[in-house]
């Protein structure tokens, strides 16, 4: 018995230390050394006084230490994918033009055949209103209608001056130069056309008529005749305009073909005038010149010296003939420092030509 006993007790010591053995191994690897608990002997069950065999000593535990485990590093979220974006539809491309035909040449119109009477076309004056009449054997001068707003006429068949016209004033004068005084020269306003006109009618010779520009709120009339040279014809003197203290005078005449003209400055093309009157320290006239044949036009110009003074200068200018329509401003005769009431000032103020009376 007590040998059987004794067996029990290595088999319990046995199964003791694999059961140690075995929680060792199973459990967390520690550093320090796992004690096994002490096995206690077994009680004798009969009292035998014998004691149980001593447990054999427990086998030292092997310690295992388990590498560190490295911890992940963070990782960055990703970022979300873009949402896909629609593609731009293409734009509509126009459509091509389609390429243009050729089309066939037109073909050359026939040219007109010559007209035998062929019109004139239109009348480069616009201001001239013809009505021809178809020549004749002995062809006579074509009617014409309103007066030439110019400084140059056209000869022709004039309707009579209207009943109606006002201001007719004719003087007569040997426009011809025939050494006869008998061609008529008549001014007058033309109240249907609502302008002033001067009229040249030669004696056996075709009409011509200008109409007066510029006149403003003065009067056109007919003076008499002058002289702008040595030649016999004589040209017309008349009042073109008129202001409150003064007179516009033109000059006048007739060309070869005995039409009427109004002379302009040679150079500017400006017509010719000249002022007759005068104002408070300023006077202005017109003088006709005939000495030893030489004849020409001078227009004088009086200027005060100032208030007290009592004296003039006097300024002088000749017109000359330039050509058959053209005058050319010269130089007059001049006087400075002329005093009151000396006969240089006499009648300064006046047309002084013979037959003219303003």
């Amino acid at each position: 018995m007590t040998k059987q006993r004794t067996h029990h007790s290595a088999i319990l010591a046995t199964v003791l230390i694999a059961a140690g053995a075995a929680s060792t191994t199973t459990s967390a690897p520690s550093t320090e050394t796992a004690t096994p608990p002490a096995v206690e002997a077994s009680a004798d069950p009969a009292g035998s006084g014998e004691a149980a065999a001593p447990a054999p000593p427990p086998a030292e535990a092997t310690t295992t230490t388990a590498p560190p485990v490295a911890e992940p590093e963070p990782q960055p979220e990703p970022e979300p994918e873009p949402e896909p974006q629609p593609e731009p539809e293409p734009e509509p491309q126009p459509e091509p033009e389609p390429e243009p035909q050729p089309q066939p040449e037109p073909e050359p119109e026939p040219e007109p055949e010559p007209d035998p009477d062929p019109d004139p076309g239109p009348d480069p004056n616009p201001h001239l209103d013809l009505d021809l009449v178809a020549p004749t054997e002995d062809p006579e001068p074509p009617i014409v209608g309103p007066a030439i707003i110019a400084t140059q006429s056209v000869c022709g068949v004039y309707p009579p001056i209207p009943d109606d016209a006002a201001s007719v004033t004719t003087v007569l004068v040997d426009a011809s130069g025939d050494g006869t005084a008998d061609d008529a020269v008549t001014s007058y306003y033309d109240a249907g056309a609502t302008e002033w006109r001067i009229r040249l009618a030669p004696s056996g010779g075709s009409v011509s008529e200008l109409a007066i520009t510029g006149v403003g709120p003065g009067f056109v009339e007919v003076l008499g005749a002058v002289h702008v040279d040595t030649e016999d014809p004589e040209q017309i003197l008349a009042i073109v305009g008129s202001g409150a203290s003064a007179y516009v005078l033109g000059v006048f005449g007739a060309d070869s073909d005995g039409c009427l003209f109004r002379f302009t400055w040679h150079g500017s093309g400006d017509e010719v005038t000249f002022a007759v009157g005068g104002t408070i320290g300023q006077m202005s006239g017109l003088q006709c010149h005939d000495a030893d044949g030489f004849r020409h036009l001078s227009s004088i110009s009086a200027v005060s010296n100032g208030p007290g003074t009592g004296t003039w200068n006097i300024y002088g200018s000749d017109a000359l003939r330039e050509s058959e329509q053209t005058l050319l401003a010269g130089d007059g005769f001049h006087a400075f420092g002329v005093p009151d009431g000396d006969p240089l000032l006499t009648g300064l103020a006046t047309a002084d030509c013979p037959g003219i009376t303003l």
